[in-house]
This record gives structure tokens, C-alpha cells and sequence, in this order.
């Protein structure tokens, strides 16, 4: 049996809901609930809506990387061959596990065959396929391709365990987003394949499993870390220098940060300003709950990188 790993951080309503529908899913028989540390333990209304799940309790929030390694490290501790990992704020089509499944039996030097990803909201379209889509934008189709790629999508990858014993696990320092792509880099780097299997499907509800503006401080510093690890895996940099990649993650930030604040959205404005002054200090792991910048600093520093943004005067 494979085990479909869920990673549950206060997420408990969407989690049942996405344990209701594996349950559904044919060989979806072994679950793991990795609870990262949550402020509420729903241990026992957890086996009442799966009484067969197996829960692994964490003693703090270690992420989306850290939380996931070490429900790595017990699975190859007892000799699986594969996990299958999925957001707690997704749900499944019924033969979701089946195919992706098939398709890694067909090389065993495919890493991780990720599901194509649609939306629950709106519904029937594709938000991953190997290439990423907005809202509305690529309809939802029955397919059968199986295509490679550089990186699959954490929302639902199956992973094969050699490849982790291979290459390492996630990289902690990312936290949360943009590690499973780090991580595709350095297997891919390793002659190892990444795949997407079409005709498993995994319904996604975008930043459904965010409890804050947590994301908003992590999509925009990570950028960074994955442009120092690997940067072709950025879209820019294959027509960019690694100084211009590094400028348009900057400058791209200090748009959306504008917007938020022109519209008084201060959380949001400041934790794309954190982020972004934090990923081009260095400074990555989990997010301090202490703001590492009074106000009045971040304030500044914002200033000075208006100032600053070459490709806003670029285009300007």
C-alpha cells in the first residue's frame, strides 16, 4: 500500500473534508494524518470520520518542509516505496491514486509524478499541469498525457522514496512554498524524471490552507532562496541575468505591495514588505512571530527600494 500523507496545521474542517474524499478513492486504504503542531487536537474526531488513519502529532509547527520530512523519514524507516503527499484543503477524483501510480511504474527513474491540479472555485479549471493558470482560465478536459516537466506541485505528488534517500529531503529553510520546487531542481539535477499524469486530478481550493497573511510574506521571500539554489526553475531567468531575476522579484513586489497599501490592506502590504526585505537580507526559515523590523524601519527600507527599482523606472 502507498501512504497519502495529509499535513494539518489548524485546519481541521478542511482536512475531514479531504480524508471524506479519499475515502471514496480506490487503493486509497493507508492515511496518515501529520498534524504540524496544532493549537487543538482533533485526534479522536479524526478517527471518526476515517477510523483507520494513523496520526503523527508534531510538538510545534515545523512547515510545510519540515512538517513532511519527518513523516519522510518514518515512511523509509519502514521501507515504503512510495508516499503520496496532499493538501489538507484539496479533494480527490476517485482514481486519482490509481494513475499516478501506474505512471511511476512505467520508469523507475521517475522521482515524482504530480496530479494536474484544478480549482474547486471556480470550478473545471486547471490551476497545474505542468504549467500554472489563473482562475477561468484553461478549462478542465479528460486526459490521458503524461507529461515531464521541471517541477510538480505539492498540492498532490506522488513521491518515490529513493529519490528523497537519492537527493535529501525538503529544504527547511523554505518553510513554507516554493520547497517542493527546490527540491525538484536537485533530483532533476540528478538525472532523476518529475512528471505530470493528466488523468489524475486533484481539486485545489487556492490558499485554502493559509490561516493569515503568513503566505504573502513567504511566496515573495522564497523567491529568493529558489533563485540561489536553482535558478532556472524561476520563469524569468531563462531570458534573464541572475541580478535582473533578482530586480523583477523585487520590483513584482513592490507592485503588489503598493496595491495593498493604496487600498489600507497594511496586513498584506506588510508582510509582502517583510518578505522581501528579509529575502534579500538572507534571512529564511520560519517567519519570526516578533516582526524582525519595527514600522518605522520597514517604512524606510520600503522607501529606499522604491527608489531603487530599476525596472520600475524602466518602465516608467
Amino acid at each position: 500500500m502507498t501512504p497519502i500523507l495529509i499535513l494539518n496545521w489548524n485546519g481541521w474542517r478542511q482536512t475531514f473534508e479531504c480524508i471524506r474524499s479519499l475515502r471514496a478513492a480506490p487503493n486509497a486504504e493507508e492515511i496518515w494524518l501529520i498534524d504540524n503542531g496544532s493549537l487543538e487536537d482533533l485526534s479522536q474526531e479524526t478517527k471518526s470520520v476515517g477510523p483507520n488513519i494513523r496520526i503523527e502529532r508534531w510538538d510545534d509547527n515545523y512547515g510545510w518542509a519540515g512538517g513532511y520530512n519527518r513523516a519522510l523519514k518514518l515512511a523509509i524507516d519502514e521501507g515504503y516505496e512510495f508516499v503520496y503527499l496532499i493538501n489538507n484543503d484539496c479533494i480527490v477524483d476517485k482514481h486519482f491514486l490509481t494513475h499516478v501510480l501506474d505512471t511511476a511504474a512505467t520508469d523507475s527513474k521517475i522521482a515524482a509524478v504530480g496530479s494536474r491540479i484544478a480549482y474547486i472555485d471556480p470550478p473545471n479549471f486547471v490551476q497545474f499541469d505542468g504549467g500554472y493558470y489563473r482562475p477561468g482560465e484553461q478549462k478542465l478536459r479528460r486526459s490521458k498525457r503524461i507529461k515531464d516537466v521541471r517541477a510538480v506541485v505539492g498540492a498532490g505528488m506522488l513521491v518515490r522514496l529513493a529519490a528523497v534517500k537519492d537527493c535529501g529531503y525538503f529544504n527547511d529553510l523554505f518553510f513554507l512554498y516554493h520547497e517542493e520546487s527546490e527540491w525538484c531542481g536537485r533530483v532533476g539535477a540528478r538525472g532523476w524524471r518529475l512528471v505530470v499524469s493528466d488523468a489524475s486530478i486533484v481539486k485545489h481550493r487556492d490558499k485554502g490552507s493559509n490561516q493569515s497573511a503568513d503566505w504573502q510574506y513567504y511566496a515573495v521571500r522564497n523567491r529568493f532562496l529558489l533563485i540561489n539554489h536553482f535558478p532556472q526553475l524561476y520563469p524569468p531567468l531563462p531570458i534573464m541575468s541572475m541580478v535582473d531575476a533578482t530586480s523583477f522579484v523585487m520590483h513584482e513586489a513592490l507592485e503588489k505591495g503598493e496595491v495593498a497599501r493604496r487600498h489600507s490592506d497594511y496586513t498584506t502590504w506588510s508582510a509582502i514588505a517583510s518578505g522581501l526585505i528579509d529575502g534579500l537580507d538572507g534571512r529564511f526559515g520560519k517567519r519570526p512571530s516578533n516582526p524582525a523590523h519595527s514600522l518605522p524601519d520597514l517604512l524606510k527600507r520600503w522607501g529606499e527600494l522604491l527608489q531603487t527599482d530599476q525596472l520600475g523606472k524602466r518602465s516608467s
